[in-house]
């Protein structure tokens, strides 16, 4: 997306009848909507289906039970993740092996295991999301031979300025627009026209459904076959 948030926020404020042809945001006028576009995107950031890619970040294991993540952390992030995606220890040995990660998601879970000091090839994962850094617990507790690597939702809007062009896909650009010509209009107590909703509706439909993606499902143990194979199924096939 090659526009920055002023032509955009300019371009929303014409949509929503504020401004006219030929005319110039006010400065005040300006940094509301600027102010609008960063809470709204700060809020899409959060929604799996809207942002579009996972960054990896990864970090050398120490022996150490758990890593902090944010600012001033051990992995070192723009912004504080409120949630780990997906996770997974990769061997430094030879051969390098991915072991995948079970994320558990309550913390009375993670309490529950008795003795978190063994140490071994971790199999979970549980995530504090604490600010201004969150905490990462690993068990088993992985030596130093082991990398752990994390995938958390891309920030959205990143450094965000009024001058600087949006690094994000084309097909944001309606999305963003018309969505923001919704939050602009509230406060100006404006009611906007029905195809504005729509397009605000259908544009931002359009990333959800492009960004959607469907994983293998394994099945319990208790549904395992005779054989004693684990049997795997998409989940449109259930």
């Amino acid at each position: 997306m090659q526009t920055t948030p002023s032509s955009l926020i300019t371009s929303a404020l014409k949509k929503c009848g504020i401004l006219g042809v030929g005319q110039t945001a006010l400065p005040e006028d300006l940094n509301d909507a600027f102010n609008d576009l960063k809470g709204m995107l700060a809020q899409w950031s959060e929604r799996s289906l809207i942002v579009y890619h996972l960054v990896d970040y990864n970090i050398q294991c120490s022996g150490n039970q758990s890593y902090k993540i944010g600012l001033t952390g051990n992995i070192i992030v723009p912004e504080r993740p409120s949630k780990i995606e997906a996770a997974l220890l990769r061997s430094n040995l030879s051969a390098s092996i991915d072991y995948p990660l079970k994320i558990i998601s309550a913390q009375q879970d993670y309490n529950n295991i008795a003795y978190k000091n063994t140490v071994g090839v971790s199999q979970y994962l549980y995530y504090d999301a604490a600010y201004p850094n969150g905490v990462i617990y690993l068990y088993p507790v992985p030596s130093s031979q082991y990398e752990l690597h994390i995938f958390v939702k891309d920030e959205l809007g990143k450094n965000l300025d009024l001058t600087t062009p949006i690094n994000l896909p084309e097909e944001y650009y309606e999305a963003i627009l018309y969505n923001l010509c919704v939050r602009i209009a509230s406060g100006y107590q404006i009611t906007l026209l029905p195809s504005i909703l729509l397009l605000a509706s259908t544009s931002l439909n359009t990333i959800k459904t492009s960004n959607l993606q469907i994983p293998l499902l394994q099945m319990p143990n208790s549904l395992i076959s005779r054989r004693g194979n684990l049997q795997t199924f998409y989940s449109g096939d259930l």
